[in-house]
Order: C-alpha cells, then structure tokens, then sequence
C-alpha cells in the first residue's frame, strides 16, 4: 500500500508520532475499571481518540484514497487546497492510519482492513447516525457510538442512551453539571468533519454563535484559571492601563479584568451585532468598560493601549491577513506595551513538554493529559482549515514568522490550561 512515496510533503517523513511512557499506559488501563469522574473522564478522551479515527476512515473511504493515488496528486497543488490535505496527512499519521517505513508512506494494514470489511457499516453510521443492535461492530464504531450517544444527551436531556451501557448515572451528571461541556461540544463540531471532500472546505452548519458559545465554555472551565495570574504578572506595578480585547466575544476576559482591575479602562471590539448587543447589556452599569461594534481593521481608536488581547481569534485570517492584525495591532500599542495571545498549535509536543518541565509540573498524569490534548488537536487544526467559518489553522513556525515579520518577541509563555491545550503567549516589540 505504499501510494505516498513520492508525496511532496517530504516532513511527514520526520513525523514520529507521540506515545504514552509504559506507566502512563499502564495508569490509562487501571483508570478504566475506576468509576470516578476523573477516570471516566480519562476514557472519554480514549474514546474520543477512536471516535476521531473513524470519522478518519470515513473520510479516506469517501475520498477513495487507498485505492487512488488522490492525495499524492492533490499535495503538489498550490495554495489553501493542499493545507487541507497537508493537516489531513499530518491527522493520519499522528493517529498511525498513515505510516512511514524506509521512506515510503503507507496506509496502516490494520485500518486498510478495517475499511475494506466494514466501508458499508460506517457509511451507515453517517448516513443513519445509527447501525443495527444485532450488528458486529469493532472497538473503534463501539467507541464512536459511545460519543454520539453523549453529543445527543447533551442536546436532549431526556434522550436515553443507546449505546452506552454501565455508569449511566455518572455520565449523565458530568453532563448536568458541565464537566464534559467543552470536550462533547468539541466532538460534535469535529463529527462535521465526515462532510470533508478534499480539498473542497466544508459549509459549516454552526453559525458565529456556536464558537463563541464554546469559547465561553472553554473560558469557563479551563483558561479563566490561568488568565489572571498572566494578566497580573504582565502589569505588575500598574496603577492604571488601557486594555483592549480583540473580537471580545461574550467579554469572558472583560468580566475577569472588570473584577480585578477596576481602575483599567477596559475595551473591546466585536463584529458580531447580536453578540456585541448582547456584550454592552452585560457592562452597561461597568463605567470602566466599553464595547465597541465594528471591524478591528477598519476602526480608527482615538487612543493606545498597554495590553491588547487576541484570544482564539488568529484561525479567522489567512497568513497576509495576520501579518495585517499584528501590524495594526502595534500601531495601537502604547511604548512598552503587551500582546496577550491566546491560542491553540498542533505539532509542538516538544516544546510543551519542555515548557512544563520548565514550571515543574511534568509528571505522569500532567503526560497523560498532554497526550489526549495534543493528538486531539490535529482534527482541530484540520477543521480549522476545512470549515469555511475560518481561514486556517494556526501553526507554529507561520506564527513566529509573523511576530517576527512584524518586529514582535515573545517574552512570555505559559500554559492557558492544564491539558496545554492552549498557550498564553505574551508579545513585546523588539
């Protein structure tokens, strides 16, 4: 099955992806015969791994690429179409459907079989949502079901599991309570996924509210913890300063900052119409904030500002469109003032490590959790490319070149949470 060797992509060649040490392995196996929330929020992750396999071998099956030679042909064209499929090879091989030996890119045998013997079983699943109960179904569909099952709780609350069988109790009351909020909000926008006919994007069937619902979700559970010990350390010693918030969202960040730091001027800027009136309602008694409606590029602000914040708002420009935020960015941006970035890459494991490490915090649990996030953050940098509510994902090497294009460093970086999922990247000009 050796049909990518010349694929012009040469560092999937590199690609080694990361496993689990053997007592973080041998940690996952003992955490599925425990009932508590924190262990059965270990095996959503397993599962959700496998959840994410399938919607791969959907989309390989609909595409017909182990029989074609379509993805060799389409990574020679040039411009956006082949970042899809770049972030789709580096999905495979970092979820080993796609491998390398000697050189030669080939498709894994076990998954090659898996599609061949069961093509009908898994179009059903995304045709009907469903298979029939007396059907035989592998470990990888069982475990896929199991996330639908959830997804559909999640929006009925009085749906009734149909796949998922034991601690039915325990999975309802994560749900109720929003410990699984993010994380099945998550798996339902990847599952969009199974639309993606490569190298075409993908019409998107949630609107602008949808992601900001999440962000407000993501914000809640997971960032706002880290956030203000960043913030902090960044305008230690500050009396006052002018903040403002880029594509402010819902003013998840404004709330925190409004609470803390009364005696700030407090700005931000959103696009959306429904959400910046939603937004002004919210501050309308807070007289140190203000929320401006209107496009961050063509707005013309009548002062600077000390620190700017981009959070998760860089997967909306294409490469000249960020060099273009950036540059705006520091014209706003007093002397000695920061950029606060926070976002999510895929493909810096190393440096996430090296970053905890640097923090104290590496041990085998915080590996565990770093190895979930970051396998699950290759379907996210795909949807990023595909789904045409956004221009692309953000990668790493592209994100350095353009602070670097635009004479920015980075002074400071830090988790956003304890997955190190996302990144608080503080920016200085050089």
């Amino acid at each position: 099955m050796a049909i990518f060797e010349n694929l012009e992509y040469k560092r999937v060649r590199q690609i080694n992806p990361e496993k689990l040490s053997p007592l973080a392995g041998v940690i996952t196996k003992v955490s599925k015969i425990n009932k508590n929330p924190n262990a059965l929020k270990v095996r959503y992750f397993e599962k959700l791994l496998n959840f994410i396999r399938v919607l791969c071998l959907h989309i390989i099956d609909k595409n017909d690429f182990i029989e074609t030679m379509k993805i060799k042909n389409l990574s020679k064209e040039k411009g956006s179409n082949n970042r899809i499929v770049e972030s789709f090879v580096d999905l495979l091989f970092h979820f080993n459907i796609l491998g390398s030996n000697n050189g030669e890119i080939a498709f894994n045998k076990k998954y090659v079989r898996i599609i061949k013997n069961e093509n009908e079983l898994i179009d059903k699943l995304f045709e009907q949502g469903t298979v029939d109960k007396n059907s035989k179904v592998n470990k990888l569909t069982k475990d896929y079901l199991f996330v639908i099952d959830l997804i559909r709780k999640y929006r009925d609350k009085d749906y009734k599991f149909q796949y998922i069988k034991r601690n039915k109790d325990t999975w309802n009351n994560m749900l109720k309570d929003g410990d699984l909020d993010y994380e099945v909000r998550l798996a339902e926008t990847l599952h969009e996924l199974s639309q993606l006919d490569i190298p075409n994007k993908i019409k998107s069937p949630f609107d602008e509210d949808y992601y900001t619902e999440s962000g407000r979700n993501a914000f809640k559970n997971f960032t706002q913890f880290k956030f203000i010990d960043v913030f902090a350390e960044t305008v230690q010693n500050q009396c006052n300063a002018n903040v403002l918030d880029i594509g402010c969202g819902y003013g998840n960040y404004i709330d925190v900052l409004s609470n803390n730091y009364p005696m700030f001027q407090i700005d931000g800027i959103e696009s959306q119409q429904n959400v910046f009136e939603e937004t002004s309602r919210k501050f309308k008694q807070d007289g140190n904030v203000e929320i401006i409606y209107g496009d961050f590029f063509n707005f013309r602000f009548r002062k600077k500002y000390d620190v700017v914040l981009l959070n998760y708002v860089l997967f909306y420009f294409n490469a000249h469109e960020k060099s273009e935020l950036i540059s705006k960015v520091k014209e706003v941006l007093t002397e000695n003032g920061s950029v606060i970035v926070c976002q999510y890459f895929s493909g810096i494991e190393d440096l996430k490590k090296e970053l905890a490490n640097k923090q104290k915090e590496l041990s085998i649990f915080k590996e565990i959790e770093m190895y979930y996030s970051n396998k699950i953050l290759y379907a996210n940098a795909l949807w990023n490319d595909t789904a045409d509510t956004f221009s692309e994902s953000v990668k790493w090497e592209e994100f350095l070149e353009v602070i670097s294009k635009n004479n920015l460093k980075i002074n400071r970086i830090t988790n956003a949470d304890k997955f190190y999922y996302s990144l608080f990247i503080e920016l200085k000009v050089v």
